[in-house]
């Protein structure tokens, strides 16, 4: 049996089954690259016991912790889609739909070319803005507008959605603008 020579986190104290907390176990009865959290309730980011947290201790959001927690769920497979699915690169919506449950609220954001033209720009921000409403029907839609230097303009329009085709419909109309020039 080959004994791990390294550890990807530092040792905090004995734990169970020989194991430390915070350590991983390389597993070869499950493939070379399997790693084993050695105590299921540690949690290495927070170096404490697990927990759903969202937010550090100071009340702000955590994107790092959030990141972490989808890229690790990723590589375990909890957004994998069902069997018999087709899953390539021409498909749409296999990662909204394992991460998000509907409804939901999701934030438009669209950069457009208004070459400093203050009536373009409040035409182009109505377009958007009832291009969204006419999709969701949803009343309280919010919106932030922010100048990108002298020709551009992002517009980002938050609204509450029924399903991933009504997103990719929304992203595919604003696409299809003229004066669109990029949308995420």
């Amino acid at each position: 049996m080959e004994r791990i020579k390294f550890l990807l986190f530092p040792l905090v104290a004995t734990g169970t089954n020989g194991l430390l907390p915070g350590s991983y176990q390389i597993n070869r009865t499950l493939g070379p690259w399997h790693l084993r959290l050695a105590d299921e309730s540690f949690d290495p980011v927070g170096k404490g016991p697990r927990s759903d947290r969202t937010s550090r201790e100071d009340g702000e959001n955590s994107d790092l912790t959030d990141r972490f927690k989808y890229k690790v769920h990723a590589l375990m497979g909890s957004y994998d889609p069902a069997e018999g699915v087709v899953d390539d690169e021409r498909q749409e919506g296999n990662i909204l739909n394992a991460m998000m449950t509907f409804p939901s609220r999701f934030t438009f954001t669209v950069v457009g070319k208004t070459l400093g033209v203050e009536e373009l720009q409040n035409e182009y921000i109505d377009r958007i803005k009832a291009l969204v409403y006419d999709t969701t029907g949803d009343d309280g839609i919010s919106c932030e507008v922010t100048p990108r230097g002298k020709n551009f303009l992002r517009v980002e329009v938050n609204a509450s959605v029924q399903s991933v085709g009504m997103i990719n419909s929304i992203y595919d109309e604003l696409d299809a603008m003229n004066q669109t020039v990029m949308r995420f």
